[in-house]
């Protein structure tokens, strides 16, 4: 009964850390996307800018 009892409880654990495990990888993954939608998003507002700057630099550029 002892060994049994002890098998069980083996069991347990090892089920217990592959949840941990696979919550793991999963919230990984998801700091992962969002860390890859903050890049995109900071390398849109970049892009806006230049093309600000560089319509602001024309419109100065231009003679009068």
């Amino acid at each position: 009964m002892k060994d049994f009892a002890a098998g069980q409880g083996m069991t347990k654990q090892a089920e217990t850390a592959r949840q941990q495990v696979e919550k793991a990888v999963a919230d990984f993954r998801e700091l992962s996307q969002l860390e890859s939608q903050a890049r995109n998003n900071a390398w849109n507002v970049m892009q806006e800018r230049m093309q600000e700057n560089l319509a602001n630099l024309q419109k100065l550029l231009q003679p009068k």
